[in-house]
This record gives structure tokens, C-alpha cells and sequence, in this order.
């Protein structure tokens, strides 16, 4: 019994780095191709970019391409 209690926190623990390490590798991306497009990052972007949760960095991400600046970019819908 204890060993399947083991199993379980093991899967619920490599889930959870996977989810992170997506979430940390899709903010990566986004601030990379923010400063290709924009040039350098003012920090506070930079901290919202990596404080951000998967939806989003999604949206954001779709929209790049459509926006012609930062402001636009993190304007409310």
C-alpha cells in the first residue's frame, strides 16, 4: 500500500516539472521573440512574462504578430 502511495507522488511530481518546464519554456520563447521584435525588454515586462500563467503566454504569443507595439500587446481584451 505504501508503495503505490510512492508511485503516486512520483507521477504527481514529474507532471508537475513537465507543466513547469513547459510554462518556463514557453515564456522563454515569447521574451525572445518580444526582443526580436521590440528590442530590449523593459524589466516590468519582463517579470510579467515570467509571472504569467499558460493561457496567457498563449494569447500573448498569438497576438505578437498582430500587434505594433508592447502596450498593445498587453492591453486588456
Amino acid at each position: 500500500m505504501l508503495s503505490e502511495r510512492f508511485d503516486e507522488w512520483e507521477a504527481q511530481f514529474l507532471r508537475q516539472g513537465r507543466e513547469a518546464g513547459l510554462k518556463d519554456g514557453e515564456a522563454t520563447m515569447l521574451t525572445l521573440l518580444l526582443r526580436k521584435r521590440f528590442g530590449e525588454l523593459p524589466e516590468s515586462v519582463r517579470a510579467r512574462v515570467s509571472a504569467a500563467g499558460p493561457d496567457e503566454l498563449e494569447r500573448w504569443g498569438e497576438r505578437l504578430l498582430e500587434v505594433s507595439s508592447l502596450s498593445e500587446l498587453f492591453m486588456e481584451e
